[in-house]
């Protein structure tokens, strides 16, 4: 049997986390709370002043929604390790595997 009320509570929680980044990221952009240059990087993530900026929350939110689906391979990866259908597990890891490379090579 599937998992399909986990993994409806992970996509419902990730495009959740989201949207709400997205909408405190419109409030901070119409407000004011904006620069005219953001540095959309790892190390501004890290230190905290993406969650200050609105196009920060905004991109924020954007990867958040983006990343849902990773997070549901994930899952899926781990229940079908852990199952009797280890095959679907290896489809789930090359899945994973080609998402980040595609990601990682940006052409």
């Amino acid at each position: 049997m599937m998992p399909e009320i986990s993994i409806s509570k992970i996509m419902r929680t990730g495009l959740a986390i989201g949207l709400i980044f997205m909408l405190i990221g419109g409030i901070f952009s119409v407000t004011g709370r904006y620069h005219e240059e953001i540095n959309l990087s790892i190390a501004n993530m890290l230190d905290g002043s993406l969650f200050v900026d609105g196009a920060g929350l905004m991109y924020l939110g954007t990867l958040s929604i983006i990343l849902t689906p990773m997070a549901v391979l994930f899952f899926l990866f781990f229940y079908y390790l852990f199952s009797n259908t280890k095959k679907y597990s290896v489809y789930c890891l090359s899945i994973i595997l080609v998402l980040i490379i595609v990601v990682s090579v940006r052409v």
